[in-house]
């Protein structure tokens, strides 16, 4: 009796789970380029990074692209603080050290995009 529990179980299970394998179409739904930026700041390190980059199509075959004309600003608690210099690799560096407790905030401008990001570092 017990190998054909077993039986049942596996031909069901198998049954079960075949079903739920498809193929998805990813439709684009925005193909215009959206700026993109990334970067840490950490407290330990006396030079921040940052790198800005466009977007690209999910089925694109192009890596992304970076900007290397873009105007990235740091901001300490609203105060202006420094401006990001284009180094020869994908980033921006600002040499800065980040104090712990304080509100930052980098705002990138480029092609008449601007986008930023602010936190509270802990």
């Amino acid at each position: 009796m017990k190998p054909f529990i077993w039986t049942f179980a596996l031909i069901f299970f198998l049954a079960a789970f075949s079903g739920c394998i498809r193929d998805v179409a990813l439709t684009e739904t925005n193909r215009e380029r959206q700026p993109v930026l990334n970067g840490i700041l950490d407290a330990a390190k006396d030079t921040l990074i940052v790198h800005f980059s466009w977007s690209k199509p999910i089925q694109g075959e192009q890596s992304f692209e970076h900007e290397k004309e873009a105007r990235i600003q740091l901001f300490e608690d609203g105060e202006f603080a420094g401006e990001f210099t284009w180094k020869d690799s994908s980033a921006y560096h600002l040499p800065f050290q980040i104090t712990p407790g304080k509100t930052y905030k980098i705002e990138a401008s480029a092609g008449g995009n601007t986008v930023w990001a602010e936190t509270t570092v802990p």
